[in-house]
């Protein structure tokens, strides 16, 4: 039978043979348990074992089949023996039974007058008149040296191991001669192997992007360009379908997965969350995502902190084997979780401040970090209060800005990003303003030049401008100002964009 697919216009071939392969009998591969009783105990036996003990049978089964045919042999060639001796001696051996009353008498004469066994002189006894014929004469001369030749022939077999496995391979070539023909498969270790999924796919582009609710979305990218720009989205990737996805989440654990398996969403879709892609826990919220086609060959760092006081920095090349079932890049304490995630060139050498919830802020370089393991904690923060926790990252908060802290019921504050120094290694803290950061921690840090406006979204919808110029200069032992009045909390905090303003981080 011959059977001819024709193609569309279009088709990718090596696609379609690849479903080829996957959905019907052209490639298959069979499994066989090497399990086998060796000595009577069950043991899972190798290739090599398994012929061994095949060969080891075989020599058992031709040992006894030779030991049966030459006891037959043996036996066979005693009675001819009698025989022979019988026509030589057909007077003597006539004599002797026309002596005797009854055969029992007879055999017992025979054997002794002749030398002879129980079965020899049996044999003579019921030996026939007409085997005194000159023509049986020959005919039993004939068996007799056919049988010595068989004796010798088995007793050669049985004495070394060089004839036992001549006889063996003369076998298996008389079944091959027999019952074997032509192969009409090929066997192929590479071909035995399921042809990968991702070759079934064909590659496209795609917009992958992480929601500011923590779920993530995977779009097309059209002939004219990526959609228009998700208004939720914290972070979004242009990639391909035949890429993967490291997902980063708040528990210190980094999920790998491939691109085409995210469900692609519409516009109007919130996407999936990431625990229905990945093997996160319940608890789990992904906080920062990269894609690449391969991991082990990307250059650059990991950079990350936790809200226990901990910067780390691993190579990107070390989350290469990462799976859904997720892996360790960050070692966190109990209550610990990672609050800021971020991939960083190879040379880059950025500026980032972190601020905890008792106003104190610390000023670090990227480039200050040694590289860690991904079972490390990294580097601890000295906190000026102990219990005090990381609550924000600002990236590159740049000098000759002013910096502002609030809590969420608008205590501000603000402090000049001169008076910030970058330590070569570990240092301590600048305390900002006197707080309590059990009460009214600090949720809220932005950068901003002294004449810009902030704005400030409550919970109620409601949004109010303050000036920077307006907010009272930080001290150690001031606890700030409220700003504004209100009941509802602060939710965030942005610049007016009246001239070049920074983004919230």
């Amino acid at each position: 039978m011959r059977i001819v697919i024709e193609l569309s216009s279009g088709a990718n071939r090596q696609v379609v043979m690849n479903q080829l392969f996957k959905h019907s009998n052209l490639q298959i591969s069979y499994g066989m348990t090497m399990l086998a009783l060796v000595g009577g105990e069950p043991k899972f036996l190798s290739l090599k074992e398994i012929i061994s003990c095949w060969l080891n049978h075989r020599r058992e089964v031709v040992k006894r089949r030779t030991a049966f045919l030459l006891k037959k042999d043996r036996e066979r060639a005693e009675i001819l023996e009698a025989l022979l001796l019988a026509t030589d001696e057909v007077d003597r051996i006539i004599a002797i039974i026309r002596s005797c009353r009854k055969r029992h008498e007879a055999e017992l004469r025979i054997c002794s007058e002749m030398q002879l066994t129980k079965r020899q002189a049996a044999a003579i006894l019921d030996m026939r008149l007409e085997s005194l014929m000159g023509m049986e004469r020959n005919k039993l001369d004939r068996e007799y040296v056919r049988i010595r030749k068989e004796i010798a022939s088995l007793e050669k077999i049985l004495a070394g191991d060089e004839a036992l496995m001549n006889v063996i391979r003369k076998e298996i070539n008389e079944i091959k001669a027999e019952l074997g023909d032509s192969r009409k498969t090929e066997i192929a270790l590479e071909a035995a192997e399921n042809p990968d999924i991702e070759n079934l796919i064909p590659e496209e582009p795609a917009a992958v992007m992480l929601m500011n609710n923590g779920f993530i979305k995977r779009a097309p990218i059209g002939k004219r360009g990526p959609q228009a720009q998700e208004p939720d989205a914290a972070i979004r990737l242009e990639t391909t379908t035949h890429c993967r996805l490291l997902i980063f989440t708040d528990a210190g654990k980094a999920y790998g997965v491939k691109i085409h398996e995210i469900p692609e969403s519409g516009r109007q879709s919130r996407g999936m969350a990431a625990i229905n892609i990945a093997s996160l826990s319940p608890e789990e919220k992904p906080v920062f995502i990269m894609a690449s086609k391969d991991f082990s060959s990307e250059k650059g760092f990991i950079l990350s902190a936790s809200s226990g006081g901990y910067l780390k920095k691993t190579e990107i090349s070390m989350y290469a084997s990462a799976r859904k079932s997720g892996a360790v890049f960050m070692k966190l304490d109990d209550g610990d979780k990672v609050i800021m995630c971020r991939a960083l060139a190879e040379e880059d050498d950025c500026e980032f401040m972190t601020l905890t919830e008792g106003a104190c802020a610390y000023l670090c370089r990227a480039g200050s970090l040694e590289p860690s393991g991904k079972g490390a904690r990294g580097r601890k923060l000295n906190a000026k209060q102990e219990g005090d926790r990381v609550s924000i990252i600002l990236d590159n908060p740049g000098y000759g800005k002013e910096l502002v802290i609030s809590s969420d019921d608008c205590v501000m504050c603000r402090i000049s990003m001169n008076q910030f120094r970058l330590p070569s290694k570990a240092g301590k803290a600048i305390q900002v303003m006197k707080n309590d950061y059990k009460s009214k921690p600090v949720v809220h840090a932005i950068t901003a030049l002294k004449d810009d406006t902030l704005v400030v979204l409550f919970e109620d919808g409601r949004a109010e401008d303050i000036a920077v110029k307006d907010i009272d200069t930080a001290s150690k032992s001031r606890k700030g100002r409220r700003m504004i009045e209100s009941s509802g909390r602060a939710l965030s905090i942005s610049v007016k964009p009246v001239g070049a303003f920074d983004k919230e981080i």
